[in-house]
């Protein structure tokens, strides 16, 4: 667990800003360190891409909200609700640093089509993910949180084969063939992991 109570108000929306740009968001602009939010703490655009060749920049709405020992209460989220339609975005993400009861997570369900915006939500789960993935990166703006432990997995799926794969990375594994044992293996995966890091490298083929 991440200790956000060493966050304040105000770093914890700089925090989610620093996600947000992580996880390619463009154009952001933030509002909540100034006052008068008017129910936005973060503007940003996403481009996404639906099909090939096809391109669109939506408007995301982001609302945080840093809960050190309370739940967020449905009133807080309601009003919240009602006034992002002012803005006019396309989605809207609150943030909380609390996990949300079964009960705010059914109603939130329950009032998606009531509004013309798609409603997304990131509680304390989501964060940690969001942290294990980009923590070293993230700590060079937040040094008062801390370093935590990445284990890497290692898979022997046959003879001299071995595949490594990093929690918050499930869609990418190095894979090595023709090693002795599981320590040559390591070894060789991490040579190629330094040599990554030490060298301006790209893609064949891919512009």
């Amino acid at each position: 667990m991440i200790p956000w109570a060493n966050l304040s108000p105000i770093k914890f929306e700089e925090f989610c800003y620093r996600l947000l740009e992580l996880n390619g968001f463009q154009n952001l602009s933030w509002y909540g360190s100034g006052g008068n939010d008017r129910g936005r703490d973060i503007l940003a655009t996403k481009m996404e891409r639906p099909l090939q060749g096809v391109e669109s920049a939506t408007r995301w709405l982001v609302q945080c909200k840093h809960y050190r020992k309370t739940a967020i209460k449905k009133s807080v989220v309601a009003e919240w609700l009602a006034g992002c339609s002012e803005h006019k975005p396309d989605r809207v993400l609150l943030v909380v640093s609390c996990t949300l009861t079964a009960s705010m997570k059914d109603w939130l369900n329950s009032i998606r089509h009531d509004y013309r915006f798609e409603i997304h939500f990131w509680e304390e789960s989501h964060l940690e993910t969001q942290y294990l993935k980009h923590g070293g990166k993230l700590r060079k703006f937040f040094p008062e949180l801390p370093k935590l432990p990445r284990p890497v997995s290692v898979y022997e799926v046959d003879q001299g084969e071995y595949f490594f794969a990093c929690s918050g990375f499930d869609e990418v594994e190095i894979h090595v063939i023709n090693a002795i044992n599981k320590r040559e293996a390591a070894k060789w995966a991490k040579e190629f992991v330094e040599f990554i890091k030490a060298n301006d490298f790209r893609f064949n083929g891919i512009k």
